[in-house]
C-alpha cells in the first residue's frame, strides 16, 4: 500500500512536466495585439529595413492582412529564449526574411524579437 503513495503522486507530476505548454492569451487577442503593432510599420526604401514606431500607417483590419495566423511556438525554436514560455510568433506575409512579431502567450505584451531575451 505504501508504494502506492509514492508511486501515484511521482507519477503525476511527471505527466505535468510532459504537457505542452498552454497559453493564457488566445491566437485572436494576440493576432490583435500584434496587428496593432504592425499598424506603425514601413519599409524604409533608403536601407530596405522595417522600421516600426510613431503614428498608426493603416487601419487594423489592413495591419491583420499583413501578417500570417499565428502559430504557438514551440521552446526549441531559436529566437525563444524561455522553452517553458508560451509566445505566439506572426511572421510578415511579404517579407517572410524580416523578423516576426512575438507575443507573450501569459500577458499578452509585445516581445523584442532582435533582443532575443
Amino acid at each position: 500500500m505504501s508504494w502506492w503513495k509514492t508511486v501515484v503522486p511521482s507519477t503525476a507530476v511527471w505527466a505535468l512536466t510532459l504537457t505542452p505548454v498552454l497559453s493564457q492569451v488566445s491566437n485572436e487577442k494576440a493576432l490583435v495585439i500584434a496587428s496593432n503593432f504592425a499598424r506603425t510599420c514601413y519599409i524604409d526604401m533608403l536601407d530596405a529595413r522595417l522600421k516600426c514606431g510613431g503614428r498608426p500607417l493603416r487601419t487594423l483590419s489592413s495591419a491583420k492582412a499583413l501578417l500570417s495566423s499565428g502559430r504557438l511556438a514551440k521552446g526549441d525554436e531559436p529566437g525563444i529564449c524561455d522553452p517553458s514560455k508560451a509566445t505566439w510568433v506572426f511572421q510578415w506575409r511579404a517579407f517572410p526574411e524580416k523578423p516576426s512579431v512575438i507575443v507573450d502567450g501569459y500577458s499578452g505584451k509585445l516581445m523584442d524579437a532582435d533582443r532575443k531575451c
